[in-house]
């Protein structure tokens, strides 16, 4: 399903997947088709689904929905990863949460309206004020929220469903339940498609048609129900169906055991294009204003580290930031690598959007106090650069690494790694050539060189000879640590390759989520 669907990045597909006859661009799929993962992961699918049917009801991209749509049981086992669950919002607050990723075109009364009919159509108006929940929030029952996933893909009304096993992890009532919303949509005017295993008798009497595979091979296609046991027990030779016994235990017991595109390409409707990325993201901070930004629990840890930080660098070097002996200068130089190191070890702690006020935060408390020299500015800059570059960094390796472990192990080794190589714990010039060229990708050197030259370079605390380099010449500090040339000893160009490392890590992570999955992640 993941082939009809347009998901399936990994492999080589020969052929071509058509809707209703018509070829379809794939990046237009999506936007014609619902699609609703195995886990109850109440977020919008990522890719989304094709298939070329009789009944799906498109022609030339206009949804005229048949009475005639059926549902169809496509019991074939695949898996899907796990994606992050709104455990804040409440059902009606994601689903309009969903509608305004989804239809950026029409109004919010519209947009209000296609969520009444959702809640209205999967009755879930007993819930729709419920926080939908998750491991640590108490919420709404495994059946609602499959019936809540399930909406995510109805907000744009599409022609066809795709439901990747909607019953695991739902006992049988449950799985009755979702099983018999699939059957009304379907009555509804929809083809509704479903991967499902183990259904019971009585939701396996809910599909129309059936279509069996085994090790990819097609074993059987038609009507479900009585054609399906009258094929297999006459035309294949199996032993008949016992009055009682259980349709789908019978095939899988039984059958599985024994082994011109001529109409012009389908177009997507404007009021289903999706928001455009800017967009996206400032509906993204409307609803985490209304839960997280709201929630001190949330805010505390995130901000108070930052502030409890900030406070020991002003208690400790207060007023020392223009101070010309050598034990300040090297304080100093200390405190601003220590500031760069812990940034890169941030990303658990913050977030992007939130980042800017804990960058403005932390600096406020510090420059005036400690009289930091140079300018306010790019000692917030750096300090907001490292830390986002910490953050793609952490998307990237999270994206990569094939589980939760794996990520929490490489991410704090490789920024250690970056650090050793930085130019404070060994001088950039001692450096072995075997580690030198490493030295160069490191991107807490540059958030520290460009702190380093704002504090130091034309000032007299920094224009003063007050280190002595191995022939016991007398030097300067920036000198000292080799933050000099036209990259190190210029802030603007430790800047610039900030702002290159963030967007290498923030493509990399990009590239790694839309071409690699993790099945069992």
């Amino acid at each position: 399903m993941d082939v009809l669907a347009g998901r399936k990045t990994t492999g080589t597909i020969v052929g071509e997947v058509r809707f209703n006859g018509a070829t379809c661009l794939k990046k237009n799929i999506k936007h014609l088709c619902g699609y609703v993962e195995q886990f109850d992961n109440l977020v919008e699918a990522r890719k989304a689904p094709s298939i070329s049917t009789r009944d799906s009801g498109i022609q030339h991209c206009q949804p005229a929905y048949s009475s005639s749509s059926r549902a169809v049981l496509w019991p074939y086992c695949a898996s899907s990863h796990s994606r992050l669950c709104g455990q804040v919002l409440s059902v009606e607050q994601m689903l309009m949460y969903t509608a305004e990723l989804k239809l950026p075109a029409l109004t919010r009364a519209q947009k209000r309206e296609r969520v009444e009919e959702v809640i209205a159509q999967l009755r879930l108006e007993g819930c729709r004020k419920t926080v939908i929940g998750g491991e640590l929030v108490k919420g709404i029952s495994g059946g609602q929220k499959k019936r809540v996933n399930i909406g995510l893909s109805l907000i744009t009304r599409p022609p066809v469903l795709f439901l990747d096993e909607p019953t695991t992890g739902l006992d049988s009532a449950m799985a009755d339940e979702v099983c018999a919303v699939m059957s009304l949509l379907a009555a509804q005017g929809r083809t509704v498609v479903a991967t499902i295993h183990s259904p019971t008798a009585s939701a396996f009497s809910l599909f129309d048609d059936l279509l069996m595979l085994r090790d990819g091979q097609l074993v059987y296609a038609g009507e479900c129900g009585d054609a399906a046991a009258d094929y297999f027990s006459k035309r294949v030779g199996l032993r008949p169906l016992e009055m009682g016994e259980s349709m789908p235990e019978w095939l899988a017991e039984l059958a599985l055991a024994h082994g011109d595109g001529t109409k012009p390409p389908v177009a997507v409707p404007a009021h289903l294009r999706r928001a455009s990325p800017l967009r996206a993201i400032l509906i993204l901070l409307k609803y985490r204003a209304l839960t997280d930004y709201r929630d001190p629990v949330y805010l505390g840890p995130r901000i108070g580290d930052k502030l409890v930080f900030s406070l020991i660098v002003l208690t400790l070097y207060l007023g020392e930031g223009g101070e010309m002996a050598p034990a300040k200068v090297a304080g100093v130089t200390g405190i601003l690598f220590m500031v760069t190191a812990l940034c890169g070890y941030g990303a658990a702690s913050v977030e992007g959007f939130l980042c800017v006020f804990t960058s403005l935060l932390f600096t406020v408390v510090i420059f005036w106090g400690v009289q930091f020299q140079g300018s306010f500015f790019i000692l917030m800059l750096s300090y907001y650069l490292v830390t986002m570059i910490s953050i793609a960094l952490a998307y990237a390796i999270a994206s990569l690494a094939p589980t939760l472990e794996a990520a929490s192990a490489m991410l704090p080794t490789y920024v250690t790694t970056v650090m050793f190589v930085a130019g404070l714990i060994m001088l950039t010039d001692e450096i072995p050539s075997q580690w030198a060229w490493y030295g160069w990708t490191s991107f807490i050197r540059y958030g520290w060189a460009a702190m380093m030259n704002n504090q130091f370079q034309g000032h007299p605390n920094g224009e003063a000879k007050l280190f002595l380099d191995a022939n016991g010449t007398a030097i300067t500090v920036l000198d000292f640590y080799g933050l000099r040339g036209p990259v190190l000893g210029d802030k603007w160009a430790c800047i610039g390759m900030l702002v290159a490392i963030f967007a290498v890590f923030f493509t990399c992570g990009l590239g790694v989520l839309s071409n690699i999955r993790h099945e069992r992640r």
